[in-house]
């Protein structure tokens, strides 16, 4: 998951680490249910649930025909020196 905006609020602060999101990949490739299992706040689970609802997947295929699959993203939050 590519996030182009890094909250202000995260930067501000110096706030970096890891957000695990959970979501589902419906027969059209759109995400489904997205939530998060571990966030770090500040602005950047938010801003990870916004880009996650902007992809688009190929879907799954099981036996020629198009299937829902439930994945886990781990998203790094690194501000650059």
């Amino acid at each position: 998951i590519f996030v182009d905006k890094f909250p202000k609020t995260s930067t501000k602060l110096g706030i970096e680490g890891i957000v695990i999101i959970q979501y589902v990949v419906n027969e059209n490739g759109e995400v489904e249910n997205p939530r998060i299992i571990r966030g770090i706040g500040f602005g950047c689970d938010e801003e990870v649930l916004r880009a996650i609802k902007l992809m688009k997947f190929t879907p799954g295929i099981q036996n020629g025909r198009f299937v829902k699959v439930k994945l886990s993203q781990v998203v790094t939050f690194k501000l650059r020196n």
